[in-house]
């Protein structure tokens, strides 16, 4: 399944999404018949359809999939806290996209105390997530936690210009 997922990264690349689409579901098939419904690598295939399926405004079928990504993690927490992550993020990124903004808050601090947790109170990563959570508190109103959150993320982005690390710099644009 590892080379349809491969071409299925590079075509959607390519912005192909409809084949992209195919070989990622067709990994997804391949590894719950090979692996079975709870191995990790049937939860990264969930999220790469659910991905796609996004794309495409199908917001209810990309978070069950998403959910079940996050479930079949959850079961083995120590061997895929990024991948965790990244289904995280992407689940508070739909949540978003549809107006619950007070899910999207809760998932997003989630991701923060579990980035936190793993990569430390100052690292740059950090930055985008502080970033995610003062959109949603903005949208709502909530100016003051906007307003921390944003200059938390500001903070993290003076640290990384002041070490001359440009590698996440491009955060301060975004």
């Amino acid at each position: 399944s590892t080379l349809y997922t491969n071409l299925a990264h590079t075509l959607l690349e390519q912005e192909r999404v409809d084949e992209a689409l195919l070989l990622y579901e067709k990994a997804l098939g391949i590894d719950k018949k090979l692996l079975g419904e709870e191995h990790p690598f049937v939860a990264a295939n969930y999220t790469n359809v659910a991905e796609i399926i996004a794309l495409s405004g199908q917001y209810a079928k990309a978070e069950e999939l998403l959910l079940n990504a996050l479930e079949i993690y959850a079961k083995t927490p120590t061997e895929n806290l990024f991948e965790v992550i990244d289904a995280m993020m992407m689940l508070g990124k739909l949540q978003s996209e549809q107006t619950r903004y007070s899910e999207a808050q809760t998932t997003f601090t989630d991701i923060k105390a579990r980035m936190t947790k793993l990569l430390g109170e100052r690292h740059p990563q950090l930055s985008q997530i502080y970033q995610l959570i003062a959109n949603t508190y903005r949208i709502q109103g909530e100016f003051l936690d906007a307003e921390k959150n944003y200059n938390q993320a500001l903070l993290l982005q003076e640290q990384i210009l002041d070490q001359g690390n440009n590698i996440y710099a491009n955060l301060i644009e975004d």
